[in-house]
């Protein structure tokens, strides 16, 4: 993967983080969008081992089923590439733009962190473009891509989260980048 070290890609990355950095505060600071009953938290290794089970769905092709075992039906993700995820049908349309733009994905968890009601993991996930995506046509190149997922969980599912995922690389590995 070529990446930008020119002042301006170095720019865009710093940006970003930034703006990465300052989402996560204001999640933390925030009034949880659904609000969750006090007594239904999850314990640390409970949250991680849901993680777990999603990441595991993407990688034996179960995503579906799962989607509904363990996203409550009005789960919120400020996913930034889709301009956000809204209930069960907005996770299912995100995972088809990706299983319809890539094949062969595999994801494994870089990173993973519980504290309380909140589970955070960084992933890295490769695959091979074999689909349109954003108006990029197929190039059959193999690809990785990061991304960090922040989720809270309420009653054993996801409740609401933010993914931030690294589409500046991605556009780069596709030869689509808006950095020259």
């Amino acid at each position: 993967m070529r990446v930008d070290m020119s002042p301006q890609g170095i720019d865009v990355r710093l940006k970003r983080v930034s703006q990465l950095r300052d989402l996560c505060l204001s999640l933390s600071r925030s009034k949880p969008i659904n609000s969750p009953n006090e007594s239904c938290h999850m314990s640390v290794e409970e949250n991680k081992a849901l993680v777990r089970r999603w990441v595991d769905a993407w990688n034996t092709d179960t995503i579906f089923e799962t989607i509904d075992q363990i996203f409550t039906t009005d789960c919120i993700d400020r996913n930034s590439m889709l301009g956000g995820v809204r209930g069960i049908e907005g996770a299912r349309r995100l995972v088809r733009v990706f299983r319809s733009a890539f094949s062969n994905i595999q994801v494994k968890i870089d990173l993973l962190i519980s504290e309380g009601e909140w589970v955070a993991f960084r992933w890295i996930a490769s695959a091979i473009h074999t689909g349109e995506f954003r108006n990029i046509a197929p190039t059959g190149k193999k690809v990785t891509i990061t991304g960090i997922t922040i989720h809270r969980v309420v009653d054993g599912k996801f409740a609401e989260g933010v993914t931030e995922i690294d589409c500046l690389g991605l556009l780069e590995q596709l030869g689509a980048s808006p950095v020259s």
